[in-house]
């Protein structure tokens, strides 16, 4: 009555998981470019609320562009986590690959022991472990850095967070004589 699924290599495993990350990798860099968009639209929107001497559309307009730049930034570092996420598996899988190919090698070298410096071969096998894990203590290390980054960026007072980078992008688009296209949202 109810057919089964039927089971999936680890080949096709992966190659499901690489097209699922692909297509998130995807909507995240498709959600970046339509934030900027609405971003502008909102500069332009502040600007016309400025210009028409519209104090509390400014501020209204000025509070709509701190969650467009807050959502910016939060896309941008999701994108920049997953980014390094898949680095981060590569190289997982690397040390995996290396980790069966050392395994194997030790089988010969214990088959051929007497062939071989037994004690050599040991020292340097522990050398090689040694090295992958100062290398996934890096990458760790790494990571830890990018999340007191954006714990410090996101200590400060929220209303106020984004307002010198607002003041910036106005008197930018001030300066260049330029005005938004609102009408792209």
């Amino acid at each position: 009555m109810f057919k089964k699924k039927a089971k999936m290599t680890p080949e096709e495993q992966k190659a499901a998981r690489n097209e699922r990350i692909s297509k998130v990798v995807e909507e995240l860099r498709k959600q970046i470019i339509t934030v900027k968009r609405k971003k502008e639209a909102v500069l332009g929107m502040l600007m016309d609320a400025r210009a028409k001497n519209n104090a509390a559309g400014e501020q209204q307009a000025r509070g709509a562009l701190r969650q467009w730049i807050a959502t910016e930034k939060r896309t941008e570092n999701m994108l920049m986590t997953l980014e390094l996420a898949i680095l981060t598996s590569d190289l997982s899988e690397l040390n995996h690959s290396f980790m069966v190919c050392i395994g194997e090698l030790s089988d010969v070298v214990s088959e051929s022991g007497k062939k071989t410096d037994v004690k050599k071969t040991e020292d340097k096998y522990l050398k090689a472990l040694y090295a992958s894990e100062k290398q996934k203590e890096d990458v760790d290390r790494m990571l830890d850095i990018g999340k007191y980054a954006e714990v410090a960026a996101t200590g400060s007072d929220q209303n106020m967070e984004f307002d010198d980078e607002i003041d910036s992008m106005v008197a930018n688009a001030e300066h260049m004589g330029m005005r938004p296209n609102r009408q792209q949202f």
